[in-house]
């Protein structure tokens, strides 16, 4: 097989400009390998945009390190390297003038013999000189020579380019002179967090979480320099190409959510959330590799460079956090359950906890307590999360403490088992004693316990949480979507012997989810069933402002007896604000 055949082969698609920038830099600066050698060659052959893109790249790379290193800038560089890299500029641009296509000529039918010009009558043509050309060549020599002279005499120039925004329980290094929150954060600043969380917002859209103990600056307006210590990123449409450098790689963002971990010993772990990163991995003793992540993609770059392939960690990260409330968010989904029971959504909630239907005051539930009213709302003063509780009668119920109607309510008896909605699913009858004190269970799994939340609803039950204090409760972040699942206890069977009702009567029980009075979810006449698991998943708009469960009893003759029904692992999915 002929080399440009091999090359044929390797050249499928037209490479990426950001691979080849990286390939590009990595050769320039003696760091690429043979392999990557012939592959640039290859691709400058067979590309004229690349062969362009290149030239301007050793320009530029031969201006910076002309105008910086000479005049002490920011990386020293000896006289014998310098007049390497000079030689290899100058190299690199021969190679690509005697390796360009040629361009043709236009060649004349015949050979006739040229005509030689009488220069003796030639008359010298003066030339004006044009002012305005004059007065721009001066202007920009002076503006030229203003800036060298700003490089000579501020080498290690220091940019304002991100914000430290919020801080949770932080502690700085003593010889670090940090801001506060809204404090301007400047490049090429060295930081040691020792303690705590902080949130930077640069100036070109990207959103940095740091986690202690960190050491890192801000290279560049785009660039963040670790040395180690863990960082989420969350880029928007405007910062893609931000980069975080860590000893052993180089991560370039293309518009993404991503988490890296950069330990003592060389160690870096990326994991990428959302979107698309490319992986530059590698040390000056090692040979480079490029990599492309997606969504759902682990890796670990090793001390020496080698890549290795990692399951994607999604809570590993802090995404975001709330001093106020003392919330450290990951990831994962808000309780609704641990919310009932006092809870800030991430587990501080008390199991068995939860309101009085008619009276809206906080207890801890001991045993069913029958109660019945006339369809009225009671506020929930003690939570800001919960707006209030109820128990529906049928068109028209208020559901929300600014009056929101459920125009389309069944009717009821206005009765409720319990009298309480409450964080578990734990039931037993104070009627029947044969029916002992037990755990609902949902398709095989029991509720109401540490690891399975619920929201423990007997047929006739009403709550309503308030949205816009929960999206307070995670900065950077909106509700996006309800989901739980919801049905009728399958303990319903192993009671089969000692039911008060008659075999044939099965209990059924209606499900609801409401945003600000209307339906978005409904299921109705749902009958218990064993291993069944029935899902409720309802998206959540920025302008929705309450979220309501309703359950009732349906349509058997018995009403609300045996009505065992519960939403179980209720959670609000949280999605990125965008900037």
């Amino acid at each position: 097989m002929s080399k440009n055949q091999q090359n044929q082969n390797n050249l499928s698609n037209v490479p990426d400009e950001a691979v080849f920038v990286c390939l590009a830099y990595a050769y320039l600066d003696n760091q690429a390998t043979v392999q990557e050698q012939d592959r640039l060659k290859a691709w400058l052959q067979q590309y004229p945009a690349l062969r362009e893109l290149f030239i301007q790249i050793c320009m530029q790379d031969q201006m910076v390190y002309e105008a910086v290193n000479t005049s002490g800038g920011f990386v020293y560089q000896p006289q014998a390297a310098q007049e390497d890299r000079n030689l290899s500029l100058w190299r690199e641009l021969s190679w690509e003038e005697k390796n360009a296509p040629a361009v043709p000529q236009d060649k004349t039918a015949d050979d006739t013999a040229k005509i030689i010009p009488d220069r003796s009558r030639i008359v010298p043509i003066k030339h004006r000189v044009n002012r305005l050309s004059v007065a721009t060549i001066i202007s920009l020599a002076a503006a030229l020579l203003l800036m060298m002279t700003y490089i000579y005499f501020h080498p290690y120039a220091s940019i304002e380019t991100a914000t430290l925004v919020d801080a949770m329980n932080v502690q700085w290094a003593e010889e670090m002179r940090m801001p506060g929150p809204q404090g301007r954060i400047k490049t090429l600043v060295p930081m040691t967090l020792l303690q705590g969380i902080a949130r930077i917002q640069m100036d070109d859209g990207v959103d940095l979480v740091v986690e202690s103990p960190a050491k890192f600056e801000l290279a560049t307006s785009s660039e963040l320099r670790m040395d180690y210590g863990r960082v989420y990123a969350y880029v928007s449409e405007i910062g893609r190409g931000f980069t975080v450098t860590t000893p052993n790689s180089r991560i370039v963002d293309l518009g993404t959510e991503f988490g890296i971990q950069a330990d003592n010993n060389g160690q870096t772990n990326l994991h990428v959330f959302q979107g698309k990163t490319y992986l530059v991995a590698g040390t000056k003793q090692n040979a480079k590799t490029v990599q492309t992540l997606e969504a759902g993609q682990a890796r670990g770059i090793q001390s020496n460079g080698t890549v290795r392939s990692l399951r994607l960690k999604t809570d590993d990260f802090v995404r975001s956090f709330n001093p106020r409330q003392n919330v450290v968010w990951k990831g994962q989904p808000l309780d609704l359950a641990d919310m009932v029971g006092g809870g800030n959504g991430f587990g501080t909630g008390t199991i068995n906890k939860g309101y009085h239907l008619t009276t809206g005051n906080a207890l801890l539930f001991d045993g069913p307590v029958s109660v019945s009213n006339e369809g009225s709302y009671s506020p929930i003063f003690s939570n800001p999360f919960v707006d209030g509780v109820f128990i529906p009668i049928g068109p028209g119920q208020i559901v929300s403490s600014l009056g929101h109607q459920f125009d389309d309510c069944p009717a009821t008896n206005g009765g409720a088992w319990s009298g309480t909605v409450f964080n578990g699913a734990l039931h037993y009858s104070y009627s029947n004693p044969k029916i002992y004190r037990h755990q609902l269970r949902l398709a095989g799994k029991a509720y109401g316990v540490a690891g399975n939340p619920a929201i423990n609803m007997h047929a006739n039950c009403g709550i309503t949480f308030n949205l816009d204090e929960i999206r307070r409760l995670v900065p950077g972040y909106d509700v996006g979507q309800f989901t739980s699942l919801y049905g009728i206890s399958e303990t319903f069977f192993d009671f089969y012997d000692v039911r008060d009702i008659p075999d044939i009567v099965v209990p059924r029980v209606d499900f609801f989810v409401l945003v600000d009075g209307k339906v978005r979810f409904s299921k109705k006449s749902v009958a218990p069933e064993a291993g069944k698991r029935l899902l409720a998943e309802v998206p959540l708009l920025p302008g929705d402002r309450f979220l309501t469960l309703i359950t009732t009893q349906s349509d058997d003759p018995y009403a609300i007896s045996y009505d065992w029904a519960l939403f179980a692992e209720p959670q609000l999915v949280l999605t990125r604000v965008s900037q």
